[in-house]
């Protein structure tokens, strides 16, 4: 089970317990969603399970999505579990590459209510937050610092701002949204230089 006092390397050994569990549980969930995916004429089209790990006992969220009608047949799979720390914060399972998970914080989730949900008229809380983050922004594009193990990643409604911890996990720190062309910008140019005073202060957003 994720708890708000394990470390990034602690989160990674738990998550890695249910990998195989978790990935053969949602191939029966996609398989299981064909039909719904195949008739749906609504999208993006969505589909939500929760379900218990045996050997962990983590309550992991497993969404399948198909944001237009061409992806009916070629859907997108998220999974994440919820944890507690100052607010709710998720951890993912990716299994691109050599990376692991992708801790998405509390922080996170907070400056994205902030600048995207509320100037939207969005008035959601807690889990919700979440849910829709996770429906509207299933897929990103990443720019990455090699030196600094910083990351930039362009989102549907937004950017991450995060850092690259251990090898194998991505860590969303503060979201900037697409209003804020400016600081926007700034953060794109800042990644690419050696020089990330500016980059960390940024962080801090």
């Amino acid at each position: 089970m994720i708890v708000n006092t394990m470390s990034i390397e602690e989160m990674q050994k738990e998550i890695e317990k249910d990998a195989d569990l978790l990935w053969d549980r949602t191939r029966r969930f996609v398989d299981d969603s064909k039909r719904f995916f195949l008739k749906t004429e609504i999208f993006p089209a969505y589909r939500r399970l929760e379900w218990n790990s045996p050997q962990t006992h983590t309550k992991w969220i497993i969404c399948i999505f198909a944001m237009n009608r061409s992806y009916r047949k070629k859907t997108a799979v998220l999974h994440y579990a919820l944890y507690q720390s100052y607010g709710l914060g998720a951890v993912m399972l990716r299994l691109w590459d050599d990376m692991t998970i992708e801790n998405i914080t509390p922080h996170f989730f907070s400056r994205y209510n902030e600048r995207f949900l509320k100037p939207n008229g969005i008035n959601l809380s807690g889990i919700d937050i979440i849910e829709y983050y996770m429906s509207h922004n299933p897929g990103s594009s990443i720019d990455y610092n090699d030196e600094s193990k910083r990351y930039v990643s362009s989102i549907n409604d937004g950017m991450i701002l995060g850092e690259y911890i251990n090898g194998k996990c991505l860590q969303a720190n503060t979201f900037v949204s697409n209003s804020m062309l400016f600081e926007a910008q700034i953060i794109k140019n800042e990644l690419r230089r050696p020089n990330l005073e500016m980059y960390n202060r940024l962080i801090g957003l």
